[in-house]
């Protein structure tokens, strides 16, 4: 819910995270991705998608030079509003950016 006040913009997000390479990715996923929607439309998940993955990667530690956490996650994800879906992902991969829509 972005505004508890205004019922019209009530969405829900469903997602499933599969990690690859460690958990680190999906369990950052999860806690994080709904927080980064601003509107329940597809241009506010694929801005939200995208503010994620910069701030998982930005808060990866290096250590000798390489990344610390080596996941990734693929997603299945709705995104309804109103009773419809507005958009669907058949697969996402965090990390290495590839999409299937």
């Amino acid at each position: 819910v972005l505004d508890p006040k205004d019922k019209s913009n009530y969405f829900y997000l469903f997602a499933v995270y599969d990690g690859h390479g460690g958990s680190g990715c999906s369990i950052y996923l999860k806690n994080n991705l709904y927080k980064n929607i601003k509107e329940p439309s597809v241009k506010g998940l694929k801005n939200a998608i995208n503010e994620t993955e910069k701030n998982f990667l930005e808060n990866i530690a290096v250590v000798n030079g390489a990344l610390a956490d080596m996941s990734g996650s693929c997603a299945i994800m709705a995104l309804i509003k109103n009773r419809k879906c507005i958009w669907r992902f058949t697969n996402y991969k965090f990390k290495n950016k590839w999409s299937f829509i």
